[in-house]
């Protein structure tokens, strides 16, 4: 039996583009049921707009900042930014992180309700959570229910098309082609990681994985 950890003190970080951010507040409301201290909230707006004030949680930041680089860039860039203070739990999630609604699942990333991403970090061992379920339209059908991979076939995983549309990028079939010298994700690793990180992804070392979705998650400041 292991004791579930407390959220403690926690930030969220949610990089805007279009989408109603309505579902925000009732999540600062659901962490705060399951014992977290929720002191910011960062609004990162990419598209060149501004959220309705309305939805914006009381006292949450809300800054522009370049369309590069999309929700990665967002999040990377506020991790190196507060490195040294980051705060024990952190969110990381998208405009469009509304929680799974009712109905039928369209193949694509479903986001989880922000309390089962809560509960998820807090029942973490490595204290790291996914903020979406896995895409039913995944070949073979049998993967796509599980956030869990066998680790030597997620190592050999790589992008077949960088060219693809999304609301941040219209002119994607115009971009420029680009491919990954490290590629399968086995090389990248390798190529990108000291070695000590590296092992924590080391097939033979931990034959299961977790593969997050949809680019959102929850993660502690030790973790990071």
């Amino acid at each position: 039996f292991r004791r579930r950890r407390e959220l403690g003190a926690t930030e969220l970080v949610v990089s805007y583009c279009t989408a109603p951010l309505a579902w925000l507040k009732g999540a600062v409301d659901d962490l705060t049921c399951l014992g977290a201290s929720v002191s910011r909230v960062h609004v990162v707006c990419k598209c060149g707009r501004r959220p309705n004030a309305s939805e914006v949680p009381s006292g949450a930041t809300v800054r522009s900042a370049r369309n590069v680089g999309r929700n990665d860039h967002t999040f990377a860039d506020f991790i190196a930014t507060r490195y040294d203070t980051l705060p024990a739990s952190i969110f990381f999630l998208k405009d469009t992180s509304a929680g799974a609604a009712s109905g039928p699942r369209s193949g694509k990333n479903t986001p989880l309700p922000i309390h089962l991403v809560g509960s998820e970090l807090q029942a973490s061992k490595d204290g790291f959570a996914c903020g979406s379920e896995p895409p039913t339209n995944l070949v073979p059908r049998e993967r796509a229910q599980s956030l869990w991979h066998a680790a030597h076939e997620a190592d050999e995983f790589r992008l077949v098309d960088y060219h693809r549309e999304h609301e941040q990028s219209r002119l994607a079939a115009q971009s420029a082609p680009f491919i990954s010298p490290s590629r399968p994700l086995r090389r990248f690793v390798e190529t990108t990681f000291s070695r000590a990180a590296a092992s924590h992804l080391d097939s033979a070392l931990h034959p299961l994985r977790l593969v997050c979705y949809g680019g959102t998650f929850a993660t502690t400041a030790t973790s990071v």
